[in-house]
């Protein structure tokens, strides 16, 4: 069963994965791509259909794993966790096509190095020792070689200022046209009635069957639509992204280190005073948090989420790799803010803002 849900637990991410999670948040149909996996997975579906030829119960056991917030168990732990299948996958694989050097780690050492034995966890106000996914005092540095390549993929692919530009305005571009739809007026997106996008921001609920149409290259598609569109807005963003014409941008939390945090959140104020109308359409903002790992307490069932490191002493017992690594120990958390403008000349008038703030 842990197989087949670390398999299809992902199933349900929508059309460019997080891009749409977070517009459906913004449009107030927050179901997460966890919640679509789950109906997926017990909906009339092939799916369904196939674990159901297994066993009556498979689709319904699945599901109840992918929805647990914590792992509760070793099975779960490979499925969702610091240290999961997921993880040692996509890294490897997004690095492989990303074409960068950079995120890689031993993916062979870590694998000889993993044991199973008992770890201790808070359960109801009990500790209990359960079965749990560790490694051995060898893989260390191993460990560390994991956390430091998710921590540079992030760094330099997924939160890259050229990848989040073109997420900022596709995410921009989304919200705008869902906001058309809304106010009935269609004909100003460039879409037809029938395409995939245009029938999901019609349903004020969106269906199983409207949310699985628009996949990837039916939006690639619809950008040839919404760059004829009659809605200025709608135009621009869709032309930037078909010619790779995107938004310049400031990076305020690089070059705000020096300044304190103080000086972001003056920044933050201000911007809004002097661009407020602007934000959402010539400007767009960027804000995120970079993490090598995050620290969980042994006191909770979080604790399956850690990555275990065995004690060289063959006790059998084993210490969060926190608490193990001076490396891991010394990443702090990164705040990401950056604002992004459509012309030079804006970008200018954020850099002369920002210039007043630190004075």
């Amino acid at each position: 069963m842990a197989a087949i849900a670390a398999l299809l637990h992902d199933v349900g991410h929508g059309l460019l994965s997080h891009v749409f999670e977070g517009v459906q948040r913004v449009l107030r149909k927050p179901r997460s791509h966890e919640d679509w996996t789950r109906e997926i997975i017990q909906g009339d579906t092939e799916i369904h259909k196939l674990l159901d030829e297994h066993d009556s119960d498979l689709a319904s056991d699945v599901a109840r794993v992918i929805g647990r917030k914590d792992p509760a168990d070793i099975f779960d732990g490979v499925v969702s966790s610091q240290f999961d299948a997921d993880r040692l996958d996509y890294l490897q694989r997004d690095r492989y096509m990303a074409g960068t050097h950079t995120g890689g780690f031993d993916f062979s050492w870590l694998l000889d190095c993993l044991e199973v034995g008992q770890i201790n966890i808070g359960l109801e106000d009990e500790y209990v020792e359960v079965d749990g996914l560790y490694l051995n005092h060898k893989g260390l540095a191993p460990a560390e070689g994991y956390v430091l390549a998710r921590f540079h993929l992030y760094s330099q692919v997924y939160l890259h200022k050229t990848t989040r530009s073109a997420e900022r305005m596709l995410a921009a571009l989304l919200y705008r046209v869902a906001d058309l739809f809304k106010n009935e007026l269609h004909d100003s997106t460039g879409l037809r009635d029938h395409q995939p996008i245009s029938q999901f921001f019609q349903q004020e609920k969106p269906n199983l069957q409207s949310y699985l149409a628009p996949d990837d290259p039916a939006i690639w598609s619809a950008l040839v639509h919404l760059s004829e569109a009659k809605d200025e807005l709608v135009r621009t963003f869709a032309l930037g992204l078909l010619y790779r014409r995107l938004y310049k941008c400031l990076d305020i939390g690089e070059i705000a280190k020096q300044h304190g945090s103080d000086a972001v959140a003056h920044f933050k104020r201000r911007l809004q005073e002097e661009f407020g109308a602007r934000i959402g359409d010539n400007m767009l903002k960027d804000e995120a948090t970079l993490t090598a790992y995050g620290v969980h307490q042994y006191e909770d069932p979080s604790a399956f989420q850690k990555v275990l490191i065995g004690r060289p002493d063959a006790s059998g017992k084993s210490d969060d790799l926190a608490e193990r690594s001076e490396i891991v120990k010394s990443i702090r958390p990164q705040r990401i803010f950056r604002v992004y403008c459509s012309d030079g000349a804006e970008l200018q008038e954020v850099e002369q803002l920002w210039k007043e703030v630190i004075k």
